[in-house]
C-alpha cells in the first residue's frame, strides 16, 4: 500500500496519478495563514490495490485466511493513520507569510516500528472451529480491530525437533558482543555458552599467477568461538 500510493502520487503508474484533494478535506478559516494544494498521495488507490492483491484470494471460511484478513487491514491502519502534512512557504524573501500545505504518506521506518510493536503484543485468538473461521478473541471487537492476531504458537526453534525440521541452537556459535539477534543471549535461548578453542584450516597467502589461476597455501586458524550450551 505505501509504495503503491507514493508511486502513484508520484506519477509512475498508469491508470492513476496525482488527484486533487478531496471535497470533504476541511478548508482553513479566516484566521489560518495556510491552505490546502498540491497533490495528495492517492492512499486511497494504495489501499483498494492492496487489499484487491492480497485480500480477493482468500477463503472467508478458512481461519487461517480469516487471520491474514483482518492483520492485513491492520497494516493499511499503520499507513492511513500516520499520514502526514507538508507544507510550502510562500512570501517575499523567503518569508513563510503564507503556506500551501498537503498530505504524504508516512516515512516507511514510522510504519514498521509500529507494526513491530503491533507484532509484539499480538493477540491470541481461540480457533475452536477453524471451519468456520470464527474469532473468539480475549479482546473486545473495539481493541482487537487495532491489533495483530494469530491463533496457534510458533515452534520453538531453540530445540531440536525433527517434526518441525528444526536443528536447535545447541552447538551455535554465537556472538558475545553483538547487539543482533546472532548475540548469545538470544541465539542461545537462555541457556548460556561455553567458551572452546577451535582450529580450523583455510586458504591463505593467495597469489594471482599469469595466466590465469590462484596458487594458495593451507594455514591453520586457531581461535576462542563462543558456542550455545
Amino acid at each position: 500500500m505505501h509504495s503503491v500510493a507514493t508511486a502513484c502520487s508520484l506519477g509512475k503508474l498508469q491508470g492513476c496519478g496525482c488527484t486533487p484533494l478531496l471535497r470533504e478535506t476541511p478548508e482553513p478559516s479566516p484566521q489560518d495563514t495556510w491552505e490546502w494544494g498540491g497533490c495528495k498521495h492517492e492512499l486511497e488507490f494504495g489501499e483498494r490495490f492492496s487489499r484487491d492483491f492480497l485480500d480477493s484470494r482468500e477463503s472467508p471460511r478458512d481461519i487461517q485466511a480469516r487471520m491474514r484478513i483482518h492483520n492485513n487491514r491492520v497494516g493499511r491502519q499503520a499507513v492511513t493513520e500516520n499520514i502526514k502534512r507538508r507544507c510550502k512557504c510562500h512570501g517575499t524573501s523567503g518569508s513563510c507569510q503564507f503556506k500551501t500545505c498537503w498530505h504524504v504518506t508516512p516515512d516507511f521506518r514510522t510504519v514498521s516500528t509500529l507494526l513491530r510493536e503491533k507484532l509484539q503484543r499480538a493477540v491470541f485468538v481461540n480457533s475452536r472451529n477453524k471451519n468456520s473461521g470464527a474469532f473468539h478473541p480475549r479482546l473486545n471487537k473495539k481493541r482487537l480491530a487495532r491489533e495483530l492476531v494469530y491463533f496457534e504458537k510458533s515452534p520453538d526453534f531453540c530445540e531440536r525437533d525433527p517434526v518441525v525440521d528444526s536443528p536447535g541452537t545447541q552447538g551455535r556459535v554465537c556472538n558475545k558482543t553483538s547487539q543482533q539477534m546472532d548475540n548469545c543471549a538470544s541465539l542461545c535461548c537462555g541457556r548460556g555458552h561455553n567458551i572452546l578453542m577451535q582450529t580450523r584450516q583455510e586458504r591463505c597467502n593467495c597469489r594471482f599467477h599469469w595466466c590465469c589461476y590462484v596458487m594458495c597455501e593451507e594455514c591453520r586458524v586457531t581461535q576462542w568461538v563462543n558456542v550455545c550450551k
